[in-house]
């Protein structure tokens, strides 16, 4: 008997598809809607990482961050310190230009061309389903080691396009002069800009004690800021549901986003 749970799996890889109408239709904004009505977004393989918010049972979404799943190596983009071995294989796909061993999933990964792009992160509200989620047919990254190694890779890769952003910044001539050691920055500051569609942040105005349940666990405390998040619904089973060979690329994932929230 399946296992039907009422918000989707977290650590699981899954197929999305943005609901550009719903999510401006509480606007009452006519042309918002009609440029709404107007796309046809795309379905997305994705990897859902974290929960945004304690997801209790009844509510019309839940909030995630997810990474999008590539089928090619990363792109280029010198000004940001992108190269194309900032990703992740997945297995059994195991093409890395450094020889980066594959992550492996449980059960076995379809599809043998996919990657992790490092860094890349979207946060993300999820439709309820009325026949809620088949956790059975999720493909987990499976906790203790992997995860472990996932998140060492991220990090390594954050760190190396940290350096090199670094590297092509201006080098201010300090012959002669000081420096500021108070409002220096380190490489730290400059990977948090790869996460720029988090919108947390320690500066963001929240009460300074927590008044609900979310605060107190360490969740986002501002319901207005969830509520203009790309809004999405979500299917567990990728195999039915993607084709190896139709898998998008992430970047068209933000410019549908980026093509209704402006």
């Amino acid at each position: 008997m399946p296992r039907l749970l009422f918000a989707p799996r977290t650590h699981a890889f899954a197929v999305v598809r943005m609901d550009p109408v719903a999510m401006v239709q509480h606007l009452n904004d006519p042309e918002a809607l009609r440029a709404a009505e107007a796309l046809s977004p795309r379905s997305y393989l994705v990897y859902i990482d974290i929960d945004l918010a304690l997801p209790f049972p009844g509510k019309p979404w839940y909030g995630f961050t997810m990474y999008p799943i590539g089928s090619t190596l990363r792109p280029a983009n010198e000004e940001e310190g992108m190269t194309p071995d900032l990703c992740i294989p997945i297995f059994p796909n195991n093409g890395h230009p450094d020889g980066r061993v594959p992550l492996p999933t449980e059960p076995l990964f379809p599809f043998d061309n996919c990657y992790f792009w490092s860094g890349l992160t979207m946060d993300v509200r999820i439709h309820a389903r009325p026949e809620k989620f088949d956790w059975d047919e999720t493909i987990l990254l499976p906790a203790g080691l992997v995860h472990c190694q996932w998140q060492d890779y991220q990090s390594a890769d954050m760190a190396r396009q940290s350096r090199a952003r670094e590297a092509r910044q201006p080098q201010p001539d300090l012959q002669g002069h000081a420096v500021d050691t108070t409002t220096a920055t380190g490489p730290a500051d400059d990977t948090n800009s790869v996460y720029e569609d988090t919108i947390y942040s320690s500066t963001s105005g929240a009460s300074e004690y927590p008044d609900t349940l979310d605060e107190m666990f360490g969740f986002s405390s501002s319901w207005k800021e969830v509520e203009l998040q790309p809004l999405f619904h979500l299917w567990c089973d990728v195999a039915a549901n993607m084709k190896q060979d139709e898998i998008p690329s992430p970047d068209h994932l933000f410019e549908e986003r980026d093509a209704i929230v402006k």
